[in-house]
């Protein structure tokens, strides 16, 4: 199950706008994960489809907000743990699928389902939750992997990607022989 309670600023107040509520039959972790830009608000579910996760991409219309789209990998666990929303990308992380993944659709006009992901995937348990959390600005997206080890250390580490490329190099990371480094960015 789950629930986001979507308030909007008026003056000094809050004002209640809608409650967009998981599915009362599983347990899915509906707003385990959200981001919004803009119009739009991602939602991460990640036991969604029995723990293979989901997103949900919603669009305000000015006074509520409808499902645009789903996005999902039927060959992942979690999907959906972390998100995160740029400018005209969206990126889903999948940190228990192998030593951790990462989703970036980028916008072609509407956002749809239809969209082919690009993968950014590490290939070493010393990067071990790669996607457990997400954030990041127009130019940087941060992908956090608390489980990583460093030179043998277990610490965690956080990885830089910039956005304007194509392919999505990494750029130098931060690394901590401290417990759960990057578990929150």
């Amino acid at each position: 199950d789950g629930r986001v309670t979507i308030y909007k600023r008026n003056g000094t107040t809050w004002d209640f706008v809608q409650n967009i509520i998981g599915a009362a039959a599983t347990y899915e972790k509906l707003g385990l994960s959200i981001s919004m830009r803009g119009d739009y608000l991602l939602i991460g579910a990640p036991w969604a489809n029995n723990y293979q996760g989901v997103a949900y991409l919603y669009k305000s219309n000015g006074s509520s907000f409808t499902l645009l789209t789903t996005l999902s990998d039927r060959s992942m666990t979690n999907f959906g743990e972390s998100v995160f929303m740029g400018v005209n990308k969206l990126y889903i992380g999948i940190p228990n699928k192998d030593y951790g993944t990462v989703y970036a659709y980028t916008k072609s006009g509407e956002w749809s389902n239809s969209l082919a992901p690009v993968k950014i995937a590490q290939t070493n348990n010393e990067s071990l939750g790669f996607g457990a959390t997400l954030n990041g600005n127009d130019d940087y997206i941060f992908i956090g992997a608390p489980e990583s080890f460093a030179n043998g250390v277990k610490g965690g580490a956080v990885y830089m990607y910039s956005t304007s490329d194509a392919n999505l190099s990494t750029v130098p990371f931060a690394s901590s022989p401290l417990g759960h480094f990057g578990s929150s960015i």
